[in-house]
This record gives structure tokens, sequence and C-alpha cells, in this order.
């Protein structure tokens, strides 16, 4: 199974990940509480929009300063100098991006919200991404130097105070679509301080050019590649809105963000922690080594996720009975699909490792910008035809296809070999067992809330259990032996 020391960053630095996660996931609820359907789909949009600024403007920024320090000697004027030069670099940009929202603001809101209106929630979105690029431009430094402690209480901050602002404009404030985006620039602004107090010792005031165009060269096809991929997940959104409505969108988020409560929270730490993982295991192991790791820690994260996605389709109208609004229920029926778009995803992710370590992250790109083309294509073609249903579909085939591209490139390039049979039956046992859970709740006439609600999910999720009991009792050993030191 799973090295113990991934599993020990896994559970150190997927800390934040998976608070942040939980709180907008618990503060679902309340927004839709307080706004009416169409406006939580601008909410939607507006949030989407904010990250994919995000990637635009940071060249994947995390991952190049892992890199920059990954090639580097470890002394103190070599960290002065990479971390300086970043954070300079980004001020400059930063300034320069602002200042072109304001020109093309009035545009920006006709492209993003179909109408001019919105204007001065494009200003707000912008700052906001800045605010995220500068927690990822701290984030990457304190993950490349290790400083665990500075990591989780920064991420911790950013939640709490995320959880805090909003909780206080619910209650407290005539509360609205507009107060709720600028809870996440406050929220922002206030980690982004707590940030540098951190790291102020690493900070100076100097400047070097090759240190920018190292990042900008290893950045900018990776940046490329993660704003495609997150457009290619989350953009179906815009042609949503455009062909069917706002409504329609809030269904697909609230899908999204209660398939988030293990897709976001389980993937985003998965991730956080494995580049820094293999980057550094590449060089200390042999190829033979180094491939029998990767596939136990893709295994590991493979039943993970399967074993907790099936807990949230089993109970997830639990959730959604916490919404007043019948039309949410809708969402309910989504979550698989989004579930399984997800898994292949985040292993598309995983499976990048090559070009990552080969430094050849343009193909990487190229795959990307190839799902693009095909999921413009498809998106516009399929919504119109199946709506939401539509939506989904494209969704998985496209993840599905970007796993087969770059599984392609590894056998080529990188010879890495996965284990892809035994990831298939996890697929198919996951898919299964969902089916067998919609017949029942389709074209069964239950009457026992206790039957239908809890006994017979329940025996599904013991079913699958016991069909991989050996490899969650290996799990389980890791956990307790790393928690005991």
């Amino acid at each position: 199974m799973a090295n113990p020391s991934f599993l020990k960053n896994f559970l150190t630095f997927g800390v934040g990940k998976i608070l942040y996660t939980l709180v907008t996931l618990l503060l679902v609820p309340l927004y839709l509480e307080r706004i009416n359907i169409a406006d939580y789909g601008i909410l939607s949009i507006s949030l989407v929009t904010v990250n994919l600024f995000a990637i635009v403007f940071s060249f994947s920024i995390s991952n190049g300063i892992l890199r920059a320090f990954n090639d580097s000697d470890d002394s103190l004027k070599q960290t002065k100098n990479i971390f300086s030069t970043t954070v300079i670099f980004y001020i400059v940009l930063s300034f320069l991006v602002y200042l072109s929202s304001k020109l093309f603001g009035t545009h920006l809101s006709s492209l993003i919200f179909g109408n001019e209106k919105f204007i001065s929630f494009v200003d707000i979105l912008i700052l906001i991404s800045i605010t995220r690029v500068f927690v990822n431009i701290f984030n990457g430094f304190f993950l490349a130097k290790n400083y665990t402690i500075k990591y989780v209480i920064m991420n911790l901050f950013g939640v709490l105070s995320l959880a805090l602002i909003n909780i206080y404009q619910i209650f407290y404030t005539d509360y609205s679509l507009y107060s709720i985006i600028q809870g996440y620039f406050y929220s922002g602004l206030l980690t982004i301080v707590l940030g540098f107090i951190f790291s102020i010792k690493a900070f100076s005031f100097n400047f070097d050019f090759n240190i920018v165009r190292f990042i900008l060269k290893y950045g900018i096809p990776l940046g490329v590649a993660s704003l495609i991929s997150y457009f290619i997940n989350y953009g179906n959104r815009y042609f949503i809105i455009n062909i069917l409505d706002e409504s329609s969108v809030a269904i697909i988020d609230v899908a999204q963000k209660i398939g988030g409560l293990i897709g976001l929270l389980l993937t985003g730490a998965f991730i956080t922690t494995f580049t820094p993982y293999y980057l550094r295991l590449y060089k200390e192991v042999s190829f033979s080594t180094f491939n029998k790791k990767i596939n136990e820690i893709i295994f590991t994260y493979s039943l993970s996720f399967f074993f907790f996605s099936l807990v949230v389709v089993m109970y997830q109208e639990l959730f959604l009975s916490l919404l007043s609004n019948e039309e949410y229920m809708d969402s309910a029926i989504f979550v698989p699909y989004i579930l399984l778009s997800d898994y292949f995803h985040v292993l598309f992710m995983m499976l990048t490792l090559g070009t990552n370590i080969k430094k050849e992250t343009k193909y990487e790109m190229y795959i990307t910008i190839i799902i693009l083309v095909v999921s413009v294509f498809l998106n516009v073609f399929l919504i119109n035809l199946f709506s939401l249903y539509g939506a989904v579909f494209v969704q998985i085939s496209i993840n599905i296809l970007s796993v087969f591209l770059i599984s392609y490139y590894n056998s080529k390039r990188f010879n890495i070999n996965i284990n892809f049979p035994k990831l298939l039956k996890l697929v198919i046992v996951f898919i299964i067992l969902v089916s067998i859970k919609l017949v029942f709740d389709n074209y069964f006439d239950i009457n026992s809330i206790l039957l239908s609600k809890l006994v017979m999910p329940s025996s599904l999720i013991i079913i699958f259990v016991i069909s991989y009991i050996k490899s969650f009792s290996y799990i389980k050993n890791y956990v307790l032996n790393i928690v005991k030191k």
C-alpha cells in the first residue's frame, strides 16, 4: 500500500484542503436559504471565474516554485532569491492585471455573465483571483521548504476567516450575492497578510530574471494545461447558463458541491501532497521501486475515493433535506456522474507526473488543448440535446479520454506501468453498487424509511468493504502507525 511518508504528508498538508472544502460545503445551505436559485447560479459562475482567472494569472506558480527549489541548492541566499523574485514579479503583474480589468470590465461582464450590469462583480472577482495567486505563492514556498506548521496554520486561518466573515454577513448585515463574494476577498486578503508574516525572513529585494524565466518556462505550459483542465470540468457552467438558464447552473453546482465532499476534499489533498512526494521519490529510489510505490498510491487513492463516494451517494438525501427549496432535489441524480468524472480527472493529474519529471509539460498542454476542442464541441451539441445529462456525460467522457492520452504519453516517453485492470475493477464495482441503489429508489416501492434510507445503503457499503477488506486493513495499519509516530 501507500508509502507511510506520503500518508504522513497527506494527513499534514491535506488538512487545509479538507477543511476549506468542508467549510464551503457547509456554507451552501446558508447561501441557498438567503438567495434564490438564479442568484446561486450567478454565484457559481463567479467562483468558477475566480479560479479560472487565478490559474491564468499565476502560470501554475505553486508548482513552479516547487520545481525551482527542487532543482536548486538549499542555501538561504538561493531561498531568498527565488521567493523574493517571485513575490516582486507577481506584485507588478497583479497591478497590471487590475488596470487591464478596469479598461475591459464591461466586455468581461458581457462575456462571463452575458450582461454588462455585473461590471462591479468583475472588479471584485479580479481582486479575489489576485489574492488566490499570492496564497498559492506562499503554499508553494511552504511546501518546497517543508514548513509544515506554517502551511497548516495559514490554510486553517484562511478557512476559519472565510467561515466567520460569511457567518457575520449572514446574520448581522443586509445579506446579498455581492456580500458573499466580498467575503471571499476579505478572507484572501487576511490570509495573504499572515502568509507574508510567516515568510518575511525569506524576503529581500533581490530580483533575478533567470528565476522568472525558469518559473515561466516551466509554469506556462503547466498553467495552460491547468487552465484548460479546470475549464473542462467546471467551464460547462458557461454553456449551461447560455443554453439553459441560471437555475440549471445552480442544480449542477449543488451536485458538484455534494460530490465535492469527496471529489474536492480527498482529491485536492492528494494532489497537494502527491507532486512534492513523487519529485523527491524519483531522486531517491530505483525506477522499479518508484513504479511500484506510485501504483500503490494510485490504488490507495482510488480505493479511498470510491469508498467515500459510495457513502456520499448513499446518504446524499440527508444533505439535500437541509434545503427548503425542493428544486435542488434534482441535484441528487447527477452526483454519481460527477464523482466518476472527478475520479478520472484526478487520475489524469496524477499520471502527468511523467511530464513533470522529464520537464516536458508542453505535452500535458497539447493533451489538454485536444481535450478542450472536443469538450467545446460536445458541450454545445449534447447540452442542447440532453440538457444537464448531456453536460455530465461530456465531463465523464473527456476525462476518460484525457487519462487515455496521458497514459499513451507515459507508455512512449516515461515507461511507467500503471495497473489499469485493477483500477477498472474498482470503477465497475462502484457503478454496480450505485446502480443497485438507483434501481431500488426508482423501481421499488419501499414503505420503510429505515430500510430504504439506512439499511439498504449501509448494506451496499459493507459489500464494498468486504470485497476489498485486505486492502482496507493495510491502509488502516499505515494510518495508525503514522498517528502513533
